[in-house]
C-alpha cells in the first residue's frame, strides 16, 4: 500500500480523535515519497486549522525527512 491517501484514509479512520497533520505524518513515515508527492498531499489531506500558516514549508520539509526513514536521519548525524 504506497499510496498517501489510501495509508492517510486508514490511520485517520484507524484514529479519529487524532488530527490530520498527525495522521498525515504516521501515513509519510518511512514510505519514501518524493517531496512533490508530501506537498500535493499535504496541501490537500491535512486541516489548515491544524497547524500555523507560517510553519506550512518547514512541516512539509519535516514530513519528508520522517517519510524518507531512518537512513536520512543516519546520514545527517554522520555529515
Amino acid at each position: 500500500m504506497k499510496s498517501l491517501k489510501r495509508r492517510f484514509n486508514a490511520k485517520a479512520a484507524e484514529y479519529p480523535a487524532m488530527s490530520t497533520l498527525l495522521c498525515f505524518a504516521n501515513a509519510a513515515k518511512d514510505q519514501k515519497f518524493s517531496m512533490r508527492t508530501i506537498t500535493e498531499h499535504f496541501n490537500r489531506l491535512v486541516d489548515k486549522d491544524d497547524y500555523p500558516s507560517e510553519d506550512k514549508d518547514l512541516i512539509i520539509q519535516e514530513y519528508f525527512d520522517l517519510s524518507q526513514g531512518p537512513e536520512k536521519d543516519a546520514e545527517e548525524r554522520s555529515s
